[in-house]
């Protein structure tokens, strides 16, 4: 796989956002509010692209990356692209030069 894109944050609305409406009417025009999120591509490209499988635990690798309001709930949103990838098969173990 190789990713694409990754962002850490608050990107939109949605069902978690609903019990925080208060939140919602004082701070609706406030970037760490709606919006806030960090560009996380190279934490997420240096430990899963190249790979066939990866697992991120969310929040524990991300949680020390605050874009928002302590309070508001974050999530990760990603994209990735599957390649095929091809095996190395020569063995570099093998001395190719003749001894004479």
């Amino acid at each position: 796989m190789v990713m694409t894109s990754a962002r850490w944050g608050r990107m939109k609305t949605g069902r978690c956002l609903g019990e925080q409406s208060s939140l919602l009417a004082l701070h609706q025009d406030d970037p760490l509010f709606l919006g806030c999120y960090e560009d996380v591509l190279s934490v997420l490209d240096a430990k899963c692209s190249g790979r066939a499988h990866c697992d991120v635990q969310v929040p524990n690798e991300l949680d020390h990356i605050k874009p928002c309001y302590p309070e508001l709930a974050r999530y990760l949103e990603v994209s990735y692209t599957c390649v095929k990838g091809a095996h190395d098969t020569h063995d570099k173990s093998r001395n190719t030069q003749d001894s004479l």
